[in-house]
């Protein structure tokens, strides 16, 4: 897989660690199987956009700053978006 899948898959798994939750609690929040989600975070699989959205906004952060990109241009999700409880 890519570099930024890779990136984006090591922010998940830091992100799920800080905060404390299992990817089965992601999963639902997120509306995807846990195993779909498991697979992207191991790399295994590409993030589609739309996931990786919404993984950002269930932890209050954009798909740039999951990249290690905080200089991209693009408005925090978050701001935009629907925050997950």
């Amino acid at each position: 897989m890519g570099i930024y899948t890779e990136k984006f898959a090591e922010s998940l798994k830091r992100l799920k660690e800080e905060k404390d939750v299992s990817y089965s609690d992601i999963a639902k929040a997120i509306n995807i199987p846990r195993g779909t989600l498991y697979n992207y975070a191991s790399s295994r699989n590409s993030f589609p956009i739309d996931v990786a959205i919404d993984i950002a906004i269930y932890f209050n952060t954009t798909v740039e700053e999951m990249l290690d990109e905080p200089n991209s241009g693009y408005a925090k999700v978050a701001d935009e978006e629907e925050e997950y409880q």
